[in-house]
Order: structure tokens, then C-alpha cells, then sequence
């Protein structure tokens, strides 16, 4: 299944009936793509699932994504916490390559989320 935000295109997990929620990447803290980058990525999405019913979104950067370069990122603050996860430069070259990399979040408050993470086009 795919699903549009933005005109973005992200990669759905099937798993069970949990709702999942897109997250477009942005150039907000991260800085924008320099002129002159190539590549058949424009940048990556998050797709954090839903666990205790609650979920958090996962915002990384186009210039993150391209440039390739291991980054953990804290996700943000949802039901008094937050988790993290880790990209590694080999997923991000992954990811450009139009892979889709599964991750998971580092344990909190008992629990850790599924995350998918997709090229942007």
C-alpha cells in the first residue's frame, strides 16, 4: 500500500490493523539540498506505528538523507516521552537506492515502535 502526503511517496507496513501515521521530511533544521546534489532521492520519510495508542513522528531532513551520514534522531514528545533512532550511513545509501530500511525505537516506558523510513521522490 502507498500513501501521498504532500506529493511525497512513503511505503506502509502491514502490520496487523495499527494506524500508522506519514511524516514528510523537511529541510527545516537540517538546511536545504545544495545545488548541484544528483541522486533519485529527494530526501526520506519516517513512518512511525502506533503502540499504546499513541504515536510519534520521526522528521528527517533532505539534506540528512542525502548526504548520508549516520544520524539518530529523538522522536518527538507524545504520551510524556520520546524515543530514538538510529539511521546508519549503509541505510541511508540504502534508502537512495529506493529501499525501504524497518527500524525500531530504543525502549521507553516499557514499550519500542516500529519505524519504516523510504526514499522521497
Amino acid at each position: 500500500m502507498r500513501v501521498r502526503k504532500n506529493g511525497l511517496r512513503s511505503t506502509v507496513l502491514g502490520i496487523g490493523m495499527l494506524a500508522l501515521s506519514a511524516v514528510a521530511c523537511s529541510s527545516g533544521s537540517g538546511g536545504t539540498v545544495p545545488d548541484g546534489v544528483d541522486g533519485a532521492c529527494s530526501g526520506a520519510d519516517a513512518i512511525v506505528t502506533s503502540t499504546n495508542d499513541h504515536v510519534h513522528d520521526v522528521d528527517i531532513s533532505d539534506w540528512d538523507a542525502v548526504r548520508e551520514r549516520e544520524k539518530t534522531y529523538t522522536t518527538t514528545l507524545d504520551d510524556g516521552h520520546t524515543h530514538q533512532v538510529t539511521v546508519t550511513s549503509m541505510e541511508f545509501a540504502q534508502i537512495n537506492r529506493g529501499n525501504v530500511v524497518f527500524k525500531v525505537t530504543t525502549r521507553s516506558e516499557g514499550h519500542t515502535h516500529p519505524v519504516a523510513i523510504g526514499c522521497t521522490y
